[in-house]
């Protein structure tokens, strides 16, 4: 029923417009007797999996906002003889389905840094790489839901557009760290303090090597930390990663702890 339709037929009955407020919505399938008209269910199937909605509640969440032509909310009540089930309609297999909420991905920025550098320029390009298993778990296949609180839009997340670009490029910069990392092979004092625009960029950075992380600092723009590092120590020998030995590395990261955010790392520091 549209709101003209509305409108007439409360203006009819102002009993029938006072109940109105206070009642359950009319069956989805029907408006005013006449079945309205959906679109198969094969086909509205189809379309809904190709959105990647993680549960039903992601489905409501979906249709309450984009509002999809011809693809009911409550699909159960209208595809009765058809329906298997949510896990069906969906696409997915929730045996011990894990919610957005509690699923563990990296941070924002982070994950902003991964989808700005794979160079996709649509959201279909997106879901195509999720189809083909190119996104690690730690991404999300749908960040517009795993991000809520942070999220803009789609050009952003894939950096398409110089607008959108410079947008990402403030975000990333703004949520760099600062890591205090020892390899395995170095004697005690020796240390690398490394810039990254996050622990997993820093972990793939260093992948192969034996090393701890043993602070990591949310960085601040325009913080001189090197000055601070090069006060307190020397260089260690010519490595690629720049490490330098320190006469008393609790002190400098004490100065640290007190000018910025310490950022969590896993437990006992260590990633592989």
């Amino acid at each position: 029923m549209n709101r003209e339709d509305r409108e007439k037929y409360f203006k009819r009955n102002a009993d029938i417009r006072r109940r109105e407020r206070f009642r359950a919505p009319e069956p989805e399938p029907y408006c005013r007797g006449k079945k309205r008209e959906w679109v198969p269910f094969e086909l509205a199937r189809e379309v809904i999996r190709a959105e990647y909605l993680p549960s039903k509640k992601g489905y409501f969440y979906y249709h309450d906002r984009y509002k999809p032509v011809g693809i009911p909310k409550y699909p159960f009540n209208v595809y009765k003889k058809e329906w298997l089930g949510w896990n069906d309609w969906l696409g997915v297999s929730n045996d011990g389905y894990v919610s957005l909420r509690k699923r563990v991905f990296i941070d924002y920025p982070e994950a902003l840094v991964y989808a700005n550098q794979l160079g996709l320029k649509s959201r279909a390009e997106w879901f195509a790489l999720v189809d083909s298993g190119g996104v690690p778990p730690h991404i999300p296949r749908r960040p517009d839901y795993a991000y809520k609180g942070q999220w803009t839009n789609w050009p952003m997340w894939l950096g398409v557009g110089v607008a959108s670009k410079v947008e990402a490029a403030q975000v990333i910069e703004s949520n760099k760290i600062l890591a205090c990392v020892q390899f395995g092979a170095r004697p005690g004092g020796v240390f690398a303090f490394m810039v990254c625009d996050g622990l997993t960029q820093l972990q793939e950075k260093l992948k192969g090597n034996d090393f701890r992380v043993i602070r990591a600092f949310k960085l601040d723009v325009g913080y001189d930390w090197r000055s601070r590092v090069d006060r307190g120590s020397t260089p260690y020998r010519d490595t690629e990663f720049g490490e330098r030995l320190f006469s008393n590395i609790n002190e400098l990261l004490f100065d640290f702890v007190t000018d910025l955010v310490i950022v969590p790392v896993p437990a006992q520091g260590i990633l592989r």
